[in-house]
């Protein structure tokens, strides 16, 4: 889900760029693109479908949404659970 970016985040977003090329990183951050994933697949083979080349949206249940905080350590996502909503 794509979320639009305050004037601060913006702001945030361009100091770190500046930071990291200042340390050596080339061209360090591409566009910016704040989001919330709302779902992963874990076969990264699978093609992406867009939701405007589906016939029928997918149906489904919702039971309960994670929120999660992303951190990195050693280069690799490590995912650590906030909260958990129960439906």
């Amino acid at each position: 889900v794509e979320v639009t970016p305050s004037t601060q985040i913006l702001k945030i977003n361009e100091r770190i760029s500046k930071i990291a090329t200042v340390i050596g990183f080339e061209n360090p951050i591409k566009k910016y693109r704040p989001h919330i994933t709302i779902g992963r697949f874990k076969d990264k083979n699978k093609s992406v479908i867009e939701f405007e080349d589906l016939e029928e949206l997918p149906k489904g249940y919702i039971s309960n949404i994670d929120v999660y905080e992303n951190e990195f350590d050693g280069g690799k996502p490590v995912f650590k659970l906030i909260k958990t909503f129960k439906n």
